[in-house]
């Protein structure tokens, strides 16, 4: 049984029968100002894709199913409960980096970067996952424990970033290198 007014707090409210968009946004777990952002950056790409692409309206039907589809997969990680999250993060934390080891010998080598893995029908770049897992990884590891972290602490979650760092730097692929370590070190600020 629930607190009352916890389902408000929370911003979630599984009453059945409930009416109005409101309860569509409610029950799909969505955070409408994140959604209009997302929506915002969207459109002004693809007016940008438009407008730089020539015109060519095939350039950004081609985008528009990529953000339908990443719209589809943003829809099903949010049905995802946040301890489940917490829960799965070490374990995808140790998919990622075995799959970052895995692209050093199976890896495709493309424009002089080995960075992607062929899984017959589908392309992956696991440094993709990466952006989001390691600081996932950060955040478990600092759950549960008192804050501020002990320095030997802070040296350990740097070494968790650092690892997926480093395999993504010998690809290599600079950019996503910076990326992830950014979001790993920004964890780790917001725990220290």
């Amino acid at each position: 049984m629930t607190r009352p007014g916890s389902a408000a707090r929370s911003g979630y409210s599984h009453t059945p029968g409930a009416a109005g968009s409101g309860a569509l946004i409610r029950l799909l777990r969505l955070d409408i100002p994140l959604v209009a952002a997302l929506s915002t950056l969207a459109a002004l790409g693809m007016v940008i894709l438009y407008s730089a692409g020539g015109a060519h309206f095939e350039l950004i039907t081609r985008q528009g199913l990529r953000l339908a589809v990443g719209l589809g997969v943003m829809l099903l990680i949010a049905q995802i409960p946040a301890r489940n999250l917490r829960t799965w993060s070490p374990w995808l934390y140790l998919a990622g980096l075995i799959l970052l080891a895995a692209v050093m010998f199976f890896g495709e080598v493309s424009k002089g970067a080995q960075r992607w893995l062929s899984l017959s029908l589908l392309r992956f770049q696991p440094s993709e996952l990466m952006k989001l897992v390691v600081p996932m990884m950060v955040a478990w590891y600092f759950a549960g424990r008192p804050l501020p972290p002990r320095s030997w602490r802070v040296a350990l979650a740097l070494l968790m970033v650092a690892t997926p760092v480093m395999f993504i730097a010998e690809q290599p692929d600079l950019g996503t290198a910076l990326l992830v370590g950014s979001a790993g070190a920004f964890a780790i600020f917001l725990a220290a």
